[in-house]
């Protein structure tokens, strides 16, 4: 048996669960993998800039993976979304991932993507985005995931400085 403070949903990499009360309970859990086994928690977040030029960009995926120093792919979410980015202005922000993933570096990120528009005047015309829906659209950056921590990455997707349009009227 082993004490386990409650709420049961602390976890022994959280330092801050030494400053609660002492409101324990003697339960059978097993050891949080977390503490013995290097895993820190990553949060991917994306918001955007205003733009003049576009009402709406919407951009969907079904998988949002990264690259480890070593080139292995992990995925950090399967979960399919789709957002509007020009909805994600003011301090709005989407949370694309939260996952536990080895402490380590990381050269990485990938959206999958399944679908991409935008909405000028009125027109809904569809979004070319080299990559991005056989491989991904693919976000090279530097990070690292500390033990027992959390990593926010905030991926700001500035619309009005990304897409142009094309001369024959696409973007």
């Amino acid at each position: 048996m082993s004490r386990l403070l409650a709420p049961l949903a602390l976890l022994a990499c959280h330092p801050a669960a030494t400053d609660l009360p002492d409101t324990s309970v003697d339960v059978a859990v097993p050891e949080d993998p977390r503490a013995s086994d290097g895993v820190g928690t990553v949060r991917l977040l994306l918001h955007d800039a205003p733009s003049d030029d576009v009402q709406e960009v919407h951009v969907a995926w079904d998988r949002v993976e990264v690259a480890t120093a070593e080139d292995a792919w992990l995925t950090l979410s399967e979960a399919p979304a789709e957002v509007d980015l020009l909805a994600l202005v003011d301090g709005l922000a989407e949370e694309l991932a939260l996952a536990d993933l080895p402490v380590g570096d990381y050269t990485e990120i990938r959206l999958h993507l399944t679908d991409a528009w935008v909405v000028v005047d009125g027109a809904v015309l569809p979004l070319d985005v080299p990559s991005g829906f056989t491989s991904g659209l693919k976000l090279k950056h530097d990070f690292t995931v500390p033990e027992c921590g959390t990593l926010t990455l905030s991926l700001d997707w500035d619309v009005g400085a990304h897409f142009q349009e094309r001369g024959n009227g696409t973007y």
